[in-house]
């Protein structure tokens, strides 16, 4: 949303295959897909283009795996009819699985950037470590890590910060910025209103996508 507001012509593609949520924060309830010759057209949402597979299973879970669950990562890669668009935003789950690896092998071609999102805890670090390995072996363009839930309910500093400072250092990734814990964000979602107009959340935002945009 903070890129298109910027007049820049984005898409939004969740490959959550098992958990997609980006439909519920965008408050996205009319969900039905229409295809045209080029193949499924994306959903239009605040001056953005969006899909994601809970627009084609809605609650329903998609019990697949292994080759199956490549089928239908790839297939929705491929048929998806994105028109000419200066970001495509790629919605990926934690940690190094299928949607994430076929992802990866398939935008690497673009002229692409993986901006990485970790809480600042040891759980978290030791996924994030196994995923820059990968995304290292891929050759792909690290932008940098975004610090999820960065302060305590309290407003004080995340203990774990130093713990996710000394990760940074040792593999030479840079700090995007941080989100801090906010209280807020459930009523917000609950209320369908959007992210960005939450100060705590959008302002902060507003400094990481700046970021994102200078290192293209």
């Amino acid at each position: 949303l903070s890129l298109s507001r910027k007049n820049y012509n984005v898409g939004l593609f969740d490959l959550d295959i098992h958990g997609p949520t980006s439909h519920i924060i965008l408050g996205i309830e009319e969900s039905k897909l229409k295809s045209s010759k080029r193949g499924l057209e994306p959903l239009q949402h605040n001056n953005m283009k969006v899909m994601s597979i809970a627009f084609l299973i809605g609650d329903n879970p998609l019990p697949v795996f292994g080759n199956a669950k490549s089928s239908v990562i790839s297939d929705l890669i491929s048929n998806t009819a994105w028109e000419e668009l200066d970001y495509l935003i790629v919605d990926l789950p934690p940690g190094t699985g299928d949607e994430v690896v076929l992802a990866l092998r398939v935008f690497k071609q673009t002229n692409h950037g993986f901006a990485i999102v970790a809480t600042p805890s040891v759980l978290s670090i030791s996924v994030v470590q196994r995923l820059v390995e990968l995304l290292r072996d891929e050759k792909i363009n690290i932008l940098g890590l975004i610090e999820n839930i960065a302060t305590l309910p309290d407003g004080t500093p995340h203990p774990g910060d130093r713990v996710l400072a000394e990760f940074l250092a040792k593999n030479d990734i840079r700090l995007l910025g941080k989100i801090p814990y906010i209280r807020e964000l459930e009523e917000y979602l609950l209320e369908k209103r959007e992210l960005t107009g939450l100060e705590k959340f959008g302002k902060p935002l507003q400094s990481i996508v700046e970021e994102i945009i200078r290192s293209f």
